[in-house]
């Protein structure tokens, strides 16, 4: 029995399946004196949670149009994104051994006391997944295919950048090792603009391979 962890993909485009999966912490509506009475100096209270007990579902998607290896990550049935792109090839095989899996919501609305004052602001919703199957020989955070290769990954935000301004040349993929596809993009102006915005979208949701 082994174990990986792994941070989902593409939460931000999911935020409101990840609110309906989430609890809400009855303490955040708290009045403001309430609130500095019942919470101690500088403890952060984020608005969303996922209770303890909460079912996690990892499902494939074998017809979704961007990535034929895509596994989408549910939470209490609600679907909250997917598994990184570079993990989603490695999951059939934790599929078909059974895995149970644990999911942990951070970010999001959150308040707290400083001084005499109630502050709130808010950040981007990240949910981390734990996932143990027998199909896992030991604790991994990447790839297994791929773990010599994490130390060479390229910058996802790079790649972002060089899809946006010059994705119709494949200079996305010319960054990331891609050399096939970069030379496909460069003769076809981004398979006719239409991969140039597919691709755009896939670096933001986390299924290109960086």
């Amino acid at each position: 029995m082994g174990i990986i962890r792994f941070n989902v993909a593409g939460v931000y485009y999911y935020k409101d399946g990840v609110r309906a999966a989430a609890k809400k912490r009855k303490d955040f509506a708290l009045s403001e004196e309430e609130f500095r009475v019942n919470h101690r100096n500088g403890k952060k209270v984020f608005q969303y949670y996922f209770s303890r007990g909460s079912s996690v579902a990892l499902i494939p998607e074998p017809n979704n149009p961007h990535d034929p290896n895509a596994v989408a990550v549910y939470v209490n049935g609600i679907q909250v994104g997917h598994v990184p792109a570079e993990l989603a090839p490695d999951m059939r095989s934790v599929l078909n051994a059974g895995y149970s899996a644990e999911a942990f919501l951070s970010g999001g609305p959150r308040r707290w006391v400083e001084g005499s004052d109630v502050l709130t602001d808010s950040s981007n919703m990240e949910i981390a997944v734990t996932v143990d199957s027998p199909a896992i020989s030991d604790v991994r955070k990447v790839n297994p295919g791929n773990a010599h290769k994490a130390s060479n990954r390229k910058s996802r935000t790079v790649a972002l950048i060089l899809c946006i301004f010059f994705g119709y040349s494949g200079a996305h993929y010319f960054y990331t090792g891609q050399i096939g596809k970069g030379l496909l993009y460069f003769f076809t102006v981004g398979l006719f603009c239409v991969g140039w915005i597919v691709d755009i979208f896939r670096i933001l949701s986390g299924r290109f391979k960086v």
